[in-house]
């Protein structure tokens, strides 16, 4: 909910920008802290260092991807353009749990402390380059962004040669 809240303040690029920013660090923090927090009279610290891991990733990404993909297209496409956004996202949900046990292999196996923190690692990277990525490559969603797709894209079906007359017109 907190996540909706400072998108509505600073727009979802910025929102993203800084939830996942926020994620790594504390991503970063917990791998490096992962043998004194893995201990058994540490696991309340543990769970709560996680949570808020996991808390900045909705914070962040789980408050804005849908946003993001919902208001960057023109409301004729947006199906399939949320469909497709959905299903890269299932993509890399399998390919992060393919992976996973490589990686944690990587770092000598799931029992040993460096297997278990290299996921952490390998997140808190991808998270930085989320930062970036949506830095630079996303663009400027505001309150008339919606309007202002449509519009753009009607002047583009009419510079093709398609008969908009009743684009946006009820069914009879």
């Amino acid at each position: 909910m907190l996540g909706s809240i400072f998108s509505d303040m600073v727009g979802p690029r910025y929102a993203l920008s800084i939830g996942v920013t926020l994620q790594a660090i504390v991503g970063f923090i917990m791998a490096s802290l992962y043998p004194i927090l893995s201990r058994v009279e540490n696991v309340g610290g543990f769970a709560i260092v996680y949570g808020v891991f996991l808390s900045l990733g909705e914070f962040g990404p789980g408050d804005n991807i849908g946003l993001l993909a919902s208001k960057t297209c023109a409301t004729g496409v947006r199906g399939q353009y949320y469909a497709i956004a959905a299903a890269v996202g299932k993509v890399g949900a399998f390919v992060g749990t393919y992976i996973f046990p490589y990686i944690e292999a990587a770092g000598g196996g799931a029992s040993t402390a460096r297997g278990a923190q290299y996921p952490f690692y390998v997140s808190s990277a991808f998270c930085i380059l989320t930062a970036i990525l949506s830095m630079c490559c996303l663009p400027h969603v505001g309150q008339d962004t919606i309007t202002t797709e449509d519009r753009e894209f009607r002047a583009y079906l009419e510079s093709q040669g398609w008969d908009v007359s009743r684009l946006g017109a009820a069914r009879e």
